[in-house]
Order: structure tokens, then C-alpha cells, then sequence
């Protein structure tokens, strides 16, 4: 019987995978194509890959797409990627029975001979990746059989996503890198004798290696959201990342609703209000994606003044945390490592005893009302 075996990836060579880019002059950006001509000509072959599409989303997550001539999972060519209507060809459910599909990944590739050092494997429709070493980064990995080109119902795609990518990097090596190079990448997919093997880039012609393709990828531009101040922050809880730390000393049970209570607090001269707002507010900031390496040791050092003097304590005298204050308050005005994020009249506090409708925009120093303080919005 002709079998034609599921295993077009067999030996997919992903050098390029396994950590974060080493920016170089010839850096094309965060994307790479290779294409491949149709091997298999008497039918399209879910295993006949076309082209294999590499996008770096982010410097921690690295998508694969394999996208072949026929439907992924279709061994014979019958648009069914699950039962086979050809007696000569197996074809079971998605990547199962007489179906495997392994790759292989060079972490750190340096240049020289495409031997992996990660192994990934997709067989009975389950995923494994086992390092050379013996480790295991499975659950960092996901592979998909989709539909990711025109959205038609009809799958299309062969899709390896790598998250983690700094930690499966130093799970395969045992150790991190301080350079991280970006090397080749090849897959083959095997057919039995009858069928041509299927190899992307394409085999030596002379020797029936698999050649490598030099793949380099730079994790894309992030467009930072902008920095928002206090009363941005107090009239947007909504907009308030997930997962965000706010803890503060004094908030433990609640550290959301704490930082909440402060920010909708009167100053009333309390400098440690006064800090606790501006501090929550760059931790906010820091947390919806801003720059932060000018304002990390600020919020450290304005973190233990806390601890010293916890909120609403009544502090009168700023007791050396005033450059804290004004440093905090700089990075979130957007004057600092990060831009102010676009500003809308609405986000501005309303001053006490003004006329329903009117805002104020306090000058850089604490404005005094009637006895209290407030803190420029």
C-alpha cells in the first residue's frame, strides 16, 4: 500500500526562535518570508508547504506560519484534513495515527551545521518540545491547525507560536546568552518513495542537505500609550491595567482600592497623600507599557518613604522626598522618558468651589485653597 506519511516539518531548522533579536546592519525588521515551489503535482498536499512566514510579535513571542499548497492535515488532497478518500493514503484526524510532524530549532545558532538542539514534535494531534539536554518547554510552546489567511472557514495554516522565548532560550542552553543571533531556518517534509520530499528552502541538489536560509528578526517599535496623570488615573479606573501593583504600605487587603481612596483624597498638606497619588499614578503608567528606566529607582525610593511614612499620616514637612514628588510628578506629565499621553478637558480635577463645568490646571507647585492643598491634576 502507498502510504504518504504526515511529516512534511521533519527536520524544520528554527534558529531563528529562541530569543530576543541582536539588532544588526542587515536587519530587515520583525518579518521573513521563505517561499516554495509546488513539489507535489497531481494533487494540492495539506504537506506541500508553499511558504513559511516568520513574525516576531514582541522580543518574548515568536509566530511561525507554514502555509502549505492544500489544507493543513489533508494528506490526500481531498479537502479533508481528518478521513482520507483515497484507499492508497492514510489521512486521519487532524495530525494523528500514521501522522507526525516534527521540527527541530537551533537556539543561539552561530553559523556551521543545522543540528538542532530543541526537537519539537507533533504527533496524535499533542504537541512536545524536548531539548538535547533533557528539557522540557513544552508549555511554552502552541501549535495550530487554522484558518489565518482569508478568514473562509477552510483551514490554511500550520501555526507554531513560541512564548517565553527568553525562557525556553535558557532552558535549551542552560544558561542565557548575552547575544542573542538570529541564524537559518529550514523544514523538510518526508514522503514515502513515491513522492518528491518536499524541503524549504529546497535541498542541495548535488548532496540532498538541507540548506539553510539566514533569517533575521528585530522585535517591532512599540507605540508606548502615553503617560496619564493623577486625574486621569482617578476618573479612568477602567482604564487601569490588569494585573497592575499597587500595592502601597497600609493597602494589603486591597491595594486597587486603596490606591483609589488616595487618589480621590483632599491633600489637606498631608505630604504623604501628596506622594502616594503621584506614585500610584507613575506606577499606572509603568504598567500600561510606558518607558520606565528613568522612573524605576523613584518609585523604589518613594516606595520606603512610605514605609516610614505611611499614607494619611499627616506628614506637614516633605522630610527629603520632595525631589521624589517632583520627579514622579515630571514623568507623569510626560517630561521625562515617556510622553504625555493625548489630553481631553474631562481628565482634569475640578477645583473646589468652582462653578459646576470648570477645571483648573494647577501650577507645578501644590496649590493652596482655603486652607488645603491639591496637587496639580
Amino acid at each position: 500500500m502507498n502510504n504518504i506519511i504526515k511529516s512534511p516539518l521533519s527536520r524544520a531548522i528554527f534558529a531563528a526562535s529562541c530569543g530576543v533579536a541582536a539588532i544588526s546592519a542587515n536587519a530587515a525588521g520583525n518579518t521573513h518570508q521563505i517561499l516554495d515551489p509546488q513539489e507535489i503535482v497531481d494533487f494540492n498536499s495539506g504537506y506541500d508547504i508553499s511558504r513559511a512566514e516568520f513574525t516576531l510579535i514582541d522580543s518574548e513571542t515568536l509566530q511561525i506560519d507554514l502555509i502549505p499548497y492544500g489544507v493543513p492535515g489533508d494528506a490526500d488532497g481531498d479537502g479533508d484534513p481528518d478521513a482520507s478518500s483515497n484507499p492508497l493514503i492514510s489521512d486521519g484526524p487532524g495530525v494523528s495515527g500514521q501522522e507526525v510532524i516534527v521540527m527541530g530549532m537551533i537556539c543561539n545558532y552561530t553559523g556551521g551545521p543545522c543540528v538542532p538542539n530543541l526537537d519539537i514534535s507533533y504527533f496524535d494531534n499533542t504537541l512536545s518540545a524536548i531539548a538535547t539536554s533533557g528539557a522540557d518547554v513544552t508549555a511554552n510552546l502552541t501549535f495550530q491547525l487554522i484558518d489565518a489567511i482569508d478568514n473562509d472557514g477552510k483551514l490554511d495554516t500550520y501555526r507554531l507560536t513560541i512564548n517565553n522565548l527568553s525562557t525556553v532560550r535558557a532552558a535549551v542552553l542552560g544558561f542565557v546568552p548575552t547575544e542573542v543571533t538570529f541564524g537559518s531556518f529550514s523544514f523538510s517534509a518526508h514522503f514515502d518513495d513515491t513522492q518528491p520530499d518536499d524541503f524549504v528552502p529546497n535541498a542541495d541538489p548535488s548532496t540532498g542537505e538541507i540548506v539553510c536560509e539566514s533569517v533575521t528578526l528585530t522585535p517591532p517599535d512599540v507605540i508606548a500609550p502615553g503617560t496619564g496623570t493623577i486625574g486621569y488615573w482617578k476618573n479612568h479606573p477602567s482604564d487601569w491595567p490588569a494585573n497592575c501593583d499597587l500595592t502601597l504600605p497600609g493597602s494589603a487587603t486591597d491595594p486597587n482600592a486603596f490606591a483609589m481612596n488616595i487618589l480621590e483624597s483632599s491633600v489637606r498638606g498631608d505630604k504623604t497623600v501628596s506622594l502616594a497619588k503621584q506614585l500610584i499614578a507613575a506606577k499606572l503608567n509603568v504598567c500600561a507599557g510606558n518607558d520606565s528606566v528613568c522612573i524605576d529607582q523613584t518609585i523604589i525610593d518613594a516606595t520606603a518613604w512610605l514605609q516610614t511614612y505611611p499614607v494619611f499620616s499627616k506628614q506637614r514637612n516633605w522630610m527629603g522626598a520632595e525631589n521624589y514628588h517632583e520627579t514622579l510628578e515630571d514623568y507623569n506629565e510626560g517630561e521625562m522618558c515617556a510622553p504625555h499621553m493625548p489630553r481631553e478637558e474631562h481628565d482634569h480635577e475640578a477645583k473646589p468651589n468652582c462653578p459646576a463645568g470648570k477645571h483648573v490646571h494647577y501650577n507645578r507647585e501644590e496649590y493652596r485653597h482655603r486652607g488645603e492643598y491639591y496637587d496639580r491634576d
